[in-house]
């Protein structure tokens, strides 16, 4: 059933028009930078958020990463080795390289610490905060290992469904953000 799912989502996501992924990326990022505002303190240093380098036709970050910056908190992005997911911290002067799956990554010195926020992405999501991802299992492994004490998953509604059918290995979120809503406990 899982890969039935994933298999589905993927479809819906390579379908997914430019101009959708773009003005639906803008009213998820309003939402999550509301949601993340009432909730926590976003302009400390001492706040560290971990968020993805968005790719293809994922949720774009690239406007979220810049406004973390502007504000002041600490901004961590992932890097790929091998089987391995590591965070670099970033700042506006961070070169990076082409990486893992044609993913930007930031070239610097490896963070193993803790993290208040995860800004997550989401191949597929249901609406009791569990998320699937796109196989690999890079982030329940690493919400495994390191203690992230707020996990936010953004997605598009068109990859909602009804259940994604979670295993005992995955790791839930404490929300998700669509375009049109943020769904949390």
């Amino acid at each position: 059933m899982r890969e039935t799912i994933r298999s589905q989502a993927r479809e819906i996501v390579r379908a997914l028009d430019r101009d959708y992924i773009i003005s639906a990326s803008r009213e998820i990022e309003e939402r999550l930078m509301s949601y993340l505002q009432d909730r926590f303190d976003m302009t400390s240093q001492d706040t560290k958020v971990f968020v993805y380098n968005s790719y293809g036709n994922e949720v774009v970050t690239n406007t979220i990463i810049a406004r973390l910056l502007d504000m002041g908190v600490s901004v961590y992005l992932p890097i790929v080795r091998g089987n391995i997911m590591q965070t670099v911290k970033i700042d506006v002067d961070t070169d990076f390289v082409v990486g893992a799956y044609g993913i930007k990554e930031p070239i610097g010195k490896i963070y193993d610490g803790q993290f208040d926020i995860s800004i997550t992405p989401l191949l597929a999501y249901d609406r009791n905060l569990n998320r699937m991802g796109k196989g690999k299992g890079y982030y329940d492994r690493f919400f495994s290992g390191h203690i992230v004490k707020h996990i936010v998953g953004l997605a598009f509604t068109k990859q909602e469904f009804c259940s994604v059918y979670p295993e005992p290995h995955d790791i839930k979120v404490d929300a998700i953000v669509n375009e049109r809503e943020v769904i949390c406990e």
